[in-house]
């Protein structure tokens, strides 16, 4: 009797490994969209990256001057590595639904997770297409959802094409 009772047992352990190994692995597809029904991807140069809640950076307006950052997940071997966005914008606001940051002198300094800009010849200009301002969350959450639409920013020696809707971390208590 001690045998059988010891052979259930471990059977239903393995049974409940095998189950927290399947609960586990469905949580990156309900990732993808945000609360709000906003994708938490966005594409960048032909290819969709998920966006980074974790390792993130609030943008802000102050003095005229704006910043907003995309940090999105690049996967290297095992590991997600974040790759950062930082926007630089001019307004004699802050931005506000219907905003188009493509008219207020926006310019693109890509970073790397510690935010050292890794490309020496500073920042690119803004080339064509859009970055909408399609709503704002300036309550406990602060946020800000911008819609790229073929937003590409760049120079001869680099060039970034953004679309896609997501939202971003934004304070406007400053």
């Amino acid at each position: 009797m001690k045998k059988n009772y010891s052979v259930f047992v471990m059977m239903a352990m393995l049974l409940m490994t095998c189950m927290s190994f399947v609960a586990c692995g469905g949580n990156d597809e309900e990732e993808t969209i945000s609360p709000g029904g906003v994708s938490d991807v966005i594409n960048i140069n032909g290819t969709d990256y998920r966006m980074s809640r974790e390792v993130t950076w609030e943008g802000e307006w102050k003095n005229g001057k704006g910043t907003f950052y995309v940090p999105v997940l690049d996967r290297v071997g095992n590991a997600d590595d974040v790759l950062l966005y930082q926007f630089k914008f001019k307004s004699s606001a802050q931005p506000k639904v219907g905003d188009e940051f493509s008219k207020m002198a926006l310019t693109l300094v890509p970073l790397d997770n510690n935010g050292y800009n890794y490309m020496l010849d500073g920042e690119l200009p803004y080339i064509s297409g859009t970055a909408k301002v399609v709503s704002i969350d300036n309550s406990k959450n602060h946020t800000i959802t911008i819609a790229f639409d073929h937003l590409t920013m760049g120079n001869s020696k680099a060039t970034y094409a953004f679309n896609g809707t997501t939202w971003l971390e934004y304070n406007f208590a400053r």
